[in-house]
Parts: structure tokens; sequence; C-alpha cells
């Protein structure tokens, strides 16, 4: 989960390429979603679940939090 100044937002995977290590995309979910879709394919095609590319999708300047959860 991760949240700052103007987004909040979760990372479920994380794509790059052995070749290029400058591609990179983030699979993000919005936790702002409230629909009642239980089709995974209407929440993708509505953009709350989407491959982001970093560059586009983090804004410089702005500072995120990364929360991390531990587990046994």
């Amino acid at each position: 989960m991760i949240g700052g100044d103007v987004k909040a937002f979760t990372i479920l995977g994380i794509d790059g390429s052995e070749d290029d290590e400058d591609e990179v995309r983030y699979l993000i979910l919005d936790p702002h979603y409230t629909g009642g879709d239980s089709n995974p394919k209407e929440i993708v095609k509505k953009g709350w679940c989407a491959w982001k590319d970093p560059a586009k999708h983090f804004q410089n300047g702005c500072f995120y939090n990364l929360c991390l959860p531990l587990t046994k």
C-alpha cells in the first residue's frame, strides 16, 4: 500500500525487463474503488486496476509512504 501527497494505491505486481532496467511497470489497484463489480474484466476495463508506467504515474516532488506488512 502506498500513499502520499496526491495519491493512494496498492501495488499488486511489478513487471520488468532483464534486458532493459528502465523498462518497469507496476500493476496498480486503486483503493478508492467502491463499485459492486465482481467481474475482474469490468474492473480492469473501467481503469480501477491497470499496468502503470512509473514515469507517468509517480509525480516528481511528491513524497510517498510505503507500507510493507511483516509476516511471521
